[in-house]
């Protein structure tokens, strides 16, 4: 295993089922339906005085970083040196309904009216400082907003700053959130997918360097091989661009198009066409292997869906999710699931202006 290779540790999530991975997973097996949440830091991690004006991305963020933290010796790792852990959020419409609120009160009523209190809330990178001032945690601290692709950014930056010996733990957290200005943003770009909405959710995980993570005896629930990225150029197509993207990181690793168990559209599978794609990675590596679009069970969304699909992976990983669901056959995507248990994923995320990030995670063990 190479030295630059980046280990999972710590995962969280939170819907309006609950909190912990488990509840991830059981959403999954048992095909259960979210809703809007009622309470975003539901564990009460953040106490119950002082946080009535924090946005609910925020909340949510600050729930799924304390998840991270504590459990499977992460805690000790922050503890040790808060000035070696980063926090990163990959979310990049989350706080929009607080941002449009603000500035409707401004309008109507007049600056002099609108609440102090709300100003935090319109701030790119609320959720992961309110994280730093909670937790005391002076490390890098970073929003990436990069649309669909933004969760896998965040883990890009993260991975770098480990790997650079920037941080000794990143914890890279997305967040979906829903309000009347999401679903018009949704409605403005003319979705043309089958896929459900996402409804309200987050996703969090927990990374060290490998040689950090055995230190410690932490367990390791996966590792981060590597991350690539570019822009679709001219004509190029997405689906090309995925494709060349895809081999490029397959190559660069070491492996072959036979080594890959399966290929997730994570995020963003409203910006491609499947048959498209399907040949375009035929074409480019000779064959294809399964082909996922698991947004047709966690929800098409704006943010999280990339590191949702590393969860996804995760699970398939340690056989804690007992099938892969939303495969795609010919011009359909399969509702129901099929057995595999993977041991080299690749997770890939696509934004509407053509914007790729792909990342290749492999089973520990």
């Amino acid at each position: 295993m190479s030295n630059k290779d980046i280990a999972i540790v710590g995962l969280g999530y939170v819907s309006s089922l609950g909190s912990g991975i488990e509840t991830f997973y059981n959403k999954i097996d048992q095909n259960l339906p979210t809703t809007k949440m009622d309470t975003y830091d539901p564990d009460g991690f953040l106490g119950k005085r002082g946080f009535r004006y924090f946005s609910k991305a925020t909340k949510m963020y600050c729930n799924l970083a304390f998840q991270c933290i504590y459990q499977n010796k992460v805690n000790d790792v922050v503890e040790l040196n808060k000035d070696r852990v980063g926090l990163y959020d990959g979310s990049e419409l989350s706080n929009i309904e607080d941002g449009f609120v603000f500035d409707l009160v401004a309008k109507h009523d007049g600056p002099e009216l609108v609440s102090p209190m709300s100003t935090p809330n319109t701030i790119a990178n609320a959720a992961a400082s309110q994280m730093a001032i909670q937790t005391k945690i002076t490390g890098p601290n970073f929003s990436i907003n990069g649309g669909t692709c933004s969760a896998i950014q965040a883990i890009d930056i993260a991975s770098m700053h480990l790997k650079e010996g920037i941080v000794d733990c990143a914890i890279v957290g997305s967040t979906e959130t829903i309000s009347k200005y999401h679903k018009a943003i949704r409605e403005g770009e003319n979705r043309e997918t089958k896929l459900p909405i996402a409804n309200e959710y987050g996703v969090s995980i927990a990374l060290e360097r490998v040689e950090t993570a055995l230190e410690n005896e932490q367990s390791i629930f996966g590792i981060i091989v590597g991350v690539i990225s570019g822009q679709s150029y001219k004509e190029q197509s997405h689906e090309n661009l995925l494709a060349f993207l895809i081999q490029e990181l397959i190559t660069n690793n070491g492996l072959t198009i036979s080594d890959i168990d399966m290929i997730m559209v994570g995020s963003g599978a409203h910006n491609i066409d499947g048959v498209t794609l399907s040949s375009e990675i035929s074409k480019t590596l000779g064959e294809i292997p399964k082909l996922f679009f698991p947004e047709m069970v966690y929800g098409n969304g704006d943010n999280a869906g990339g590191l949702t699909s590393i969860l996804y992976a995760i699970g398939l990983f340690n056989k804690q999710l007992k099938e892969a669901k939303g495969y795609f056959i010919k011009r359909t995507i399969q509702t129901e699931g099929i057995e595999i248990t993977p041991i080299n994923a690749i997770v890939a995320t696509i934004d509407k202006t053509g914007y790729t990030v792909v990342t290749l995670i492999k089973k520990y063990n």
